[in-house]
């Protein structure tokens, strides 16, 4: 919810949310982030969009590939960069 706030500010939209409701909370004339104790997604949608490859991702053993999915930042061993199911080129990485 707070990203989706920021990402509406960022993209300077016409209309204005509140951020009291998207996840902030006023403390001291500034807002801050609510912090929370829940998980960013349930267990099993977590244990689907990312793997836990060691290597390259060049089976279909891990969950991404599996599932149709390409690797991201998320993902563990693998995370993306040296990953032959990544939309990162490592021209890119490597470029920044």
């Amino acid at each position: 919810m707070r990203a989706h706030l920021q990402v509406q500010q960022w993209n300077d939209t016409d209309w204005r949310l509140d951020p009291e409701n998207w996840g902030w909370r006023l403390q001291n004339d500034h807002i801050e982030p609510c912090m929370f104790d829940l998980s960013h997604a349930p267990e099993a949608l977590l244990q689907i969009v990312r793997c836990k490859c060691k290597t390259s991702c060049d089976s279909r053993r891990g969950s991404c590939r599996k599932h149709g999915l390409t690797c991201s930042a998320a993902c563990g061993g693998c995370n993306s960069i040296t990953c032959s199911n990544s939309m990162v080129s490592r021209e890119e990485v490597t470029e920044q």
